[in-house]
């Protein structure tokens, strides 16, 4: 563990002002700023998140202890991309009057000293995935006015940076000069590790989805290979078109036949609707192969139950989630384009699927696994996570506040 926030108090108390969009409890952005403005209380400074829209309960004050002040900006409008605009404004015009000595973004928001940068550069995804002329949108022009607001080379905002080659990808676009980055470690929920309730866990998940049989950690492989446990794909997080969730529906039909042997499940946990791929199971013929379980606060739970973590995404700037499964001691399937990716090949714990993405690379990504002894590849997804500091992230940011 590193010398932080943990055991420390910061020098001096400084009013930090942390600003987020949207909060709910299940996103991996909104894991974070909750993290660092927890991190923040605890080295002695005042800490208030502002946010448009807040889901979930609000944080509980204990005795003592200092809490974090949220305040929600309920702004009008009918799209996204306007009430996004009068957030900002509403946001600045909110700090003028209360003050900050530190204003910390997670999304392209103006007046920010420093930027949490989670999301892919969206001048470079219209240029690559749509036409010149919806860069002519309304939700496209705000945008990419927001975003030049941070990235800009007239901008002061220091970006942190989840994934360090997006640094290339924003400068090629802004020609943001490279004293404003900083790339931060990779970080990770240590709530996730396997611990002594592995098998409970796993059995518990299996139970609930009338799967039964615990297998996992330590199981006997005879017992697999004579079926007598069911093949457990995981697809975990939200915005499920742009993690590729529908390209794992989209290989069950074939996994199914090449596994004769075994029961193929997928279970899609995470914050979104999960109507398309209801839709797209049903006319694949594998409805009875896909469980969605929406979002879950037993996220240890299910990567226990889970054979393989499947994240064929189609963009994925860091992704937490790879790091949270390898600690977990779950096998990984994950396309080259997310910037953790790499940590599955060192570890030896998965399958990094090249770019452009082939469907059927997945489905042989996934039958060489539902075909292999996998407590090998478990022991070395948790030996390659035992050394790595799950704070390293958050501690970073707090170092990088507490000098701006």
């Amino acid at each position: 563990m590193s010398p932080s926030h943990k055991t420390s108090r910061a020098p001096r108390s400084l009013h930090i002002a942390l600003a987020l969009l949207r909060y709910f409890p299940h996103g991996g952005l909104q894991r974070i700023a909750y993290d660092t403005a927890e991190a923040l209380l605890r080295r002695g400074h005042r800490v208030t998140l502002f946010v448009r829209e807040w889901e979930g309960p609000m944080p509980a004050s204990d005795a003592g202890q200092p809490t974090l002040n949220v305040e929600v900006l309920t702004v009008p409008g009918v799209s996204n991309h306007a009430r996004a605009a009068r957030f900002g404004r509403a946001l600045q015009e909110r700090l003028s009057r209360a003050g900050a000595d530190v204003v910390l973004g997670f999304d392209r928001l103006p007046g920010l000293d420093l930027h949490f940068c989670a999301d892919p550069c969206f001048r470079a995804r219209l240029r690559r995935d749509r036409g010149a002329l919806h860069r002519w949108t309304p939700r496209a022009r705000t945008f990419l006015a927001m975003e030049r607001g941070v990235f800009g080379p007239e901008s002061e905002t220091h970006i942190l940076l989840m994934n360090g080659a997006e640094q290339a990808v924003i400068q090629s676009e802004y020609g943001t000069p490279s004293a404003r980055f900083t790339a931060l470690p990779p970080g990770y929920s240590a709530t996730r590790r396997r611990d002594g309730r592995a098998r409970e866990l796993r059995a518990a998940v299996r139970a609930e989805l009338g799967l039964g049989g615990a297998g996992g950690p330590g199981e006997k492989q005879e017992a697999l290979e004579a079926g007598e446990e069911a093949f457990l794909l995981l697809a975990l997080g939200s915005d499920f078109h742009r993690k590729g969730f529908d390209r794992a529906v989209a290989a069950l039909p074939d996994l199914r036949a090449a596994l004769p042997g075994r029961r193929v499940v997928l279970v899609v946990a995470g914050s979104g609707d999960p109507a398309r791929l209801r839709r797209q199971a049903k006319e694949l013929g594998v409805s009875d192969l896909l469980h969605c379980l929406g979002a879950r606060d037993d996220v240890p739970a299910l990567l226990q139950a889970a054979d393989v973590l499947v994240h064929p995404c189609r963009s994925e700037p860091a992704g937490m989630v790879l790091l949270e499964a390898l600690s977990a001691g779950t096998p990984v399937v994950v396309s080259a384009c997310a910037g953790y990716a790499h940590h599955v090949s060192a570890a030896k714990a998965g399958v990094v699927l090249g770019e452009p993405f082939q469907p059927a690379e997945l489905t042989h990504a996934l039958h060489e696994l539902g075909a292999a002894p996998l407590e090998p590849i478990r022991q070395r997804a948790l030996a390659y996570m035992e050394t790595r500091d799950p704070d390293a992230m958050v501690d970073a940011v707090i170092r990088e506040v507490e000098r701006a």
